[in-house]
């Protein structure tokens, strides 16, 4: 009985390492906090500050994978990847993986505008807004008519900076005011332009695990917990946005 007590203890010690031996974390881009640099590279502060987390997890050699933010959400639901990294949360998604309980990172719905524009956060009525047509923007802008402008494709944050700076748009809209102050500083427009806050809840990001890995879950609470007592990830990114030439 004893032998049989052991040898599952055994099975059960071997299963918890394998387990955490070797953990697969899935992100998606978005600029600036995940940049893909093209094939397996990568970059971008949130994936330096997550890297504190996971040593402090100690987990060895976790293998880091690039995916379209579908896939991932798909491969978390079907435990073929253990962690997610940089979600928001929704009533569904809840359903198909568990969420840390804080948020690593809150969004603050802003925007870029002239240093000139006096009027207080929601006064926009007689501006031209640039927005993502596919993404959350305030439900105010609706009122603009034909000038809010809706773009699709690719790379808009730098292309709605462009049209500001050329004068076709005056503001442009993000979920993310560290997306808004990463592209003023990258193009150099941060001395006639300033972001922001308007109207909306701040957005909360969190890192979120399969459901078949619970254990994981509890031993990153505490390491972020621990994390961000020496530095939040605000803070982290104010220093990265210092040091961007």
């Amino acid at each position: 009985m004893i032998f049989k007590f052991f040898l599952f203890f055994l099975l059960n010690f071997f299963v918890c390492l394998k387990t955490f031996a070797v953990v697969e974390i899935g992100f998606f881009e978005l600029d600036p906090h995940t940049i893909s640099l093209g094939g397996k590279s990568y970059s971008g502060p949130m994936l330096e500050y997550f890297s504190f987390i996971a040593n402090e997890m100690k987990l060895e050699k976790p293998e880091v994978k690039l995916l379209p933010l579908p896939r991932l959400i798909s491969k978390l639901s079907l435990n073929t990847i253990d962690i997610g990294i940089f979600l928001a949360k929704n009533s569904k998604r809840e359903q198909l993986f568990y969420y840390a309980i804080e948020p690593i990172y809150y969004m603050v719905p802003s925007v870029v505008i002239s240093k000139n524009f006096k009027n207080n956060t929601y006064a926009f009525e007689k501006y031209k807004v640039c927005v993502w047509e596919d993404g959350h923007y305030p439900e105010q802008f609706n009122k603009l008519g034909p000038d809010l402008v809706k773009m699709t494709g690719d790379k808009i944050s730098q292309r709605c900076m462009e049209m500001i700076k050329n004068g076709r748009v005056d503001a442009f809209f993000s979920p993310d005011h560290f997306n808004l102050k990463y592209h003023l500083k990258k193009m150099k427009m941060d001395n006639e332009y300033k972001v922001i806050p308007i109207v909306g809840e701040p957005i909360g990001l969190y890192t979120v695990f399969s459901k078949k890995q619970v254990k994981l879950k509890e031993l990153y609470e505490k390491a972020l917990k621990k994390i961000k007592a020496h530095e939040s990830y605000e803070d982290y990114f104010h220093h990265y946005l210092g040091n961007l030439k």
